[in-house]
């Protein structure tokens, strides 16, 4: 619960100081419908697009790619490290404990959304789908990871607690 707790911690302590640093501003106004240009303002910050077909009025913050929009992958690739060098340390531990089956295939099912992400990002227009996929395989993986190296130790924890 501790380390759960340090990880979520550090997150939110790199998400406030990405904020800080380099904080979002409005690059596109996605509209959906010609009715809706009625957000062009005298400023001259932010262009506004209308697509056809879109629903509701979407703001886009980020028109590329950028090195702080990657931030967010350094505790899901921090979990990952640390469940290979967990995953190789168990190796040699007896059948009974040994945990390097789930932690391989968990690491290969990562490795190929870390491998996706670029992918779509590459391939499919940010103000498109806006991140959303990038937003989805992020959490699947940091959720992953957390729940194959610390729900076996809490469970394990739990059982011999109570015998």
């Amino acid at each position: 619960m501790v380390l759960m707790a340090i990880v979520v911690g550090t997150e939110v302590v790199l998400l406030a100081i990405t904020m800080h640093l380099w904080p979002p501003k409005v690059k596109l106004v996605l509209a959906g419908k010609p009715a809706d240009e009625g957000f062009r303002v005298e400023e001259s910050e932010y262009q506004v697009i209308v697509q056809i077909g879109i629903d509701e009025n979407r703001l886009v913050c980020f028109e590329s790619l950028s090195v702080t929009m990657f931030t967010g992958l350094l505790i899901p690739v921090f979990l990952m490290i640390v469940t290979m060098v967990h995953a190789y340390k168990i190796r040699k531990v007896p059948t009974g404990f040994n945990e390097a089956r789930a932690l391989g295939f968990v690491n290969y099912v990562n490795a190929i959304l870390f491998i996706m992400i670029p992918l779509m990002m590459h391939m499919i227009p940010l103000h498109t789908i806006e991140m959303i996929p990038l937003s989805a395989l992020l959490i699947v993986t940091a959720t992953n990871q957390l729940c194959v190296l610390i729900l076996p130790k809490v469970m394990q924890t739990v059982s011999v607690g109570e015998g």
